[in-house]
């Protein structure tokens, strides 16, 4: 018996889904259903949603699990779209997820996905910066190509992807480096959209998705409490010391350069290191972390904090030991 192939969008919200006065920048987040986003797509292709199935090869199945900013987007809610991606693509029809949210914690949500799937079939993030209603708005193009991402076979075994702008991005390393730019992402470069068709050039080497040791099922929400300190002059990483030892079950540094620190900080960390692990990241967007600070404590890479925060949560969930922690940071 033929079943017909699906592809299955999960709209949390953001400004993909916001609207507001025509021709203005001023909007509601995630305001928009994600069926009324896809018949304005239909009707600004100038095509019927039976002619955009036709066109991709596949059905569209639409569903909604928030309606909100990505900034209220938490671990209860990212456990959530985790187990509903999972269950979705366990399915034999369902080919890939295409997933729209807020820019603004876009790359801690398909990071959460790109180390927790399970599957090696595509689950493609997309986002606008601008909704809808603002002049010049690149939502149709971004929505548009989210969905042929996910229709696409190349697609698969990529670990989740990002498409934005034209241009397909690794969860792994992309980051919004802009407040309002149309072209706000950069870094994790995988390929591009020529003439609406993906064009890969690149593969992961890092590991992901159904390579990694991470099982969903272990999960609940909260997740490990695990602090950011952002690396500063004269920072004040030891009037925080004692709530950390108290609250918290690891720490990320975000450090100076290649992450660096003052000799006091230093030495606050190393106490703290005694009772959770420390993880060394940089405050710069680009860039490995080395050093002796980097060798004395979990080495991030070049991951960046908030994902390193996530990685860090991941691996205490599971009960991972130290070594453990460091080892998956250098594999991830």
């Amino acid at each position: 018996m033929y079943v017909r192939q699906e592809i299955v969008v999960i709209a949390l919200g953001g400004t993909i889904l916001g609207r507001g006065k025509m021709g203005s920048d001023g909007y509601v987040s995630g305001v928009m259903g994600v069926e009324s986003l896809t018949k304005e797509l239909c009707a600004t292709l100038g095509i019927k949603r039976a002619e955009l199935e036709q066109r991709l090869g596949m059905k569209i199945t639409l569903s909604s699990l928030a309606c909100i900013d990505s900034t209220d987007i938490d671990s209860r809610i990212l456990l959530e779209l985790a187990r509903v991606v999972q269950n979705a693509l366990q399915k034999k029809c369902v080919c890939g997820v295409v997933v729209l949210q807020g820019t603004d914690t876009l790359e801690e949500s398909s990071f959460f996905l790109h180390l927790l799937s399970i599957s090696k079939k595509p689950i493609i993030f997309s986002a606008a910066m601008r909704p809808s209603s603002a002049l010049g708005s690149e939502w149709v193009r971004n929505f548009y190509h989210a969905l042929v991402l996910a229709a696409c076979p190349k697609s698969a075994k990529n670990g989740v992807l990002i498409v934005l702008n034209d241009l397909i991005l690794s969860a792994r390393d992309a980051i919004k480096s802009h407040t309002l730019a149309v072209n706000a992402f950069e870094c994790g470069y995988m390929g591009y959209m020529l003439e609406h068709t993906p064009q890969f050039l690149y593969k992961l080497t890092r590991i992901h998705t159904y390579k990694i040791p991470f099982s969903l099922e272990q999960l609940c929400a909260p997740l490990p409490k695990v602090a950011i300190l952002y690396g500063h002059q004269d920072d004040c990483v030891d009037d925080f010391a004692k709530v950390l030892k108290r609250e918290y079950k690891g720490v990320v540094y975000a450090g100076l350069g290649a992450g660096n620190c003052s000799t006091r900080t230093l030495q606050i960390l190393s106490d703290l290191s005694e009772k959770i692990p420390i993880v060394i990241s940089s405050r710069i967007q680009q860039g490995a972390v080395s050093g002796a600070v980097a060798r004395k404590f979990i080495n991030a890479s070049n991951l960046g904090a908030p994902k390193a925060r996530i990685l860090l949560q991941l691996a205490l969930a599971h009960n991972f030991t130290h070594k453990e922690i460091a080892q998956i940071f250098k594999l991830v």
